[in-house]
């Protein structure tokens, strides 16, 4: 918590704090994510004097031209939107410790997962085991995670209006926040590896399979006639 508030108070105690942490693919759509954080700061669904964006880009990326794409679409808001001395995005590239995450989950007031697709969003899942009570997370519908957490506010990441409004949604969302929180984290929390595998071996125990018909048991072979040769009678 301590961490929380120190991060907080470094980035000029802001009334919004959007997060979003990616692996630098192409498939997470961030540079067009930072485009659309930047029209929602264009057109007044997002004020750029109260709200700080931290994009975390775990790594530098194998395809140079991602990293250029994202450090361009961060320049860009930042030189339409930023003061002096309060930048709306914090682009950083790093691999931040459990404990480091952890602190900038604490810090945010949303998480923002919206990658164009992926099997599980682990940053979505960290984020509900870890952020306040009253922290909302806008998902993409298009990452298996979705799935299991039907509480998120869901967006089509595809769709930057849809995205706006998602977060314009989760910002306005109130004491349904703390509500949608509870029940994310009560699966998180429950449901992991080990329940999952119990319930997998249970479903199994349960399945009935066709009954097979008893093999017969094998007949006893007969008792083997034995053909004895004729007697001979020797003449003479």
């Amino acid at each position: 918590v301590a961490a929380a508030e120190q991060l907080r108070a470094r980035l000029g105690n802001p009334r919004t704090v959007i997060l979003s942490v990616n692996p630098p693919e192409r498939s997470q759509g961030i540079a067009d994510r930072l485009l659309a954080l930047g029209d929602a700061f264009a057109d007044g669904r997002l004020d750029p004097t109260e709200t700080v964006v931290i994009q975390i880009v775990l790594g530098r990326s194998t395809d140079p031209t991602v990293t250029d794409e994202i450090a361009q679409a961060a320049a860009s808001v930042n030189g339409r939107h930023a003061a002096v001395g309060r930048p709306p995005v914090h682009y950083i590239v790093d691999t931040p410790s459990l404990a480091e995450r952890v602190a900038y989950y604490r810090t945010a007031d949303v998480l923002l997962a919206t990658p164009l697709r992926e099997g599980a969003t682990t940053s979505a899942l960290e984020f509900v085991a870890a952020a306040r009570d009253d922290a909302a997370l806008v998902l993409s519908e298009l990452s298996g995670t979705a799935t299991v957490l039907p509480d998120a506010f869901l967006v089509n990441p595809h769709d930057a209006d849809r995205v706006q409004a998602g977060i314009t949604a989760a910002l306005a969302s109130g004491s349904q926040r703390s509500a949608r929180m509870a029940r994310m984290r009560s699966y998180v929390t429950t449901y992991h590896t080990f329940t999952w595998a119990e319930a997998f071996l249970r479903t199994l125990r349960g399945t009935s399979r066709p009954s097979a018909e008893p093999t017969p048991r094998p007949r006893p072979l007969p008792t083997p006639h034995v053909v004895r040769p004729p007697h001979r009678v020797r003449i003479g």
